[in-house]
């Protein structure tokens, strides 16, 4: 019941952990489809496909039956429970970052080269090449290892990584509407709907506005938490084996 919760009233969950994030958005996901399919019924080839499915066979029969069912979109939100239950089985807002290279740069840049920085380790232009090389394995080793929000004593304070597995959710809700309004933009341009379609996008520049405004604050939350990470003996030590090591 509270995981249903959470889907359907997304805006007032705070992950604390990965699956939270995925929940967050799988429910952002499901309201900003059933929004974009709102206005696209109003385009008439769109609103008879949608009123023609919501009235075939016996389906069509159980929903005439249910009480102001014209007004409940329900292929609106048969669609936006597709597209929310396939954003969260194909980690959407991964496939977003890997193909424009979000998390790429910000990984580098914001967490193993300023950390191999704060340990000590100065890198030859050989490692800063392999550091790139393997990113994955090295946030495994070096990052993830001491900032996990599923270890129940991480080196890194749980607050600071609750604190910014949070930013992160709002950065991709933001991102993955930009996808959805993009879309969106681009069918209502299809089927001759300008205005709509203009409509859509200047929505769209606004979430990417908000992603953009977004992102310095997601660099000062992981600086926080390489600092305490650096700043242990112990960890410090590691890390840098595993920088000069490359």
């Amino acid at each position: 019941m509270v995981a249903l919760l959470r889907f359907f009233v997304p805006i007032f969950v705070t992950p604390t952990n990965y699956a939270l994030v995925l929940q967050k958005l799988a429910g952002f996901a499901f309201w900003e489809t059933y929004i974009i399919t709102v206005f696209l019924r109003d385009i008439p080839p769109i609103g008879a496909a949608f009123r023609s499915a919501e009235s075939y066979g016996s389906l069509g029969i159980i929903i005439g039956a249910l009480p102001y069912s014209n007004a409940l979109n329900i292929s609106g939100l048969a669609i936006a429970l597709v597209v929310a239950l396939l954003t969260r089985a194909v980690k959407l807002h991964d496939i977003i970052s890997g193909v424009v290279g979000i998390r790429k740069r910000f990984d580098q840049k914001h967490i193993l080269f300023p950390l191999a920085t704060l340990v000590g380790q100065d890198l030859t232009a050989f490692q800063r090449k392999a550091v790139i090389a393997k990113r994955h394995d090295l946030m495994r080793d070096v990052f993830y290892r001491y900032a996990s929000s599923r270890a129940d004593t991480p080196l890194v304070d749980k607050h600071e990584i609750e604190q910014a597995l949070d930013l992160w959710s709002w950065f991709w809700v933001c991102i993955e509407a930009v996808v959805f309004f993009t879309m969106a933009g681009i069918i209502a341009h299809l089927f001759h709907a300008h205005t709509l379609g203009v409509r859509f996008l200047i929505v769209d520049a606004i979430f990417m506005s908000l992603a953009v405004m977004q992102y310095p604050r997601l660099g000062k939350y992981a600086k926080v938490e390489i600092t305490a990470i650096a700043a242990d003996s112990t960890a410090a030590k590691d890390v840098r084996d595993k920088f000069n090591a490359l």
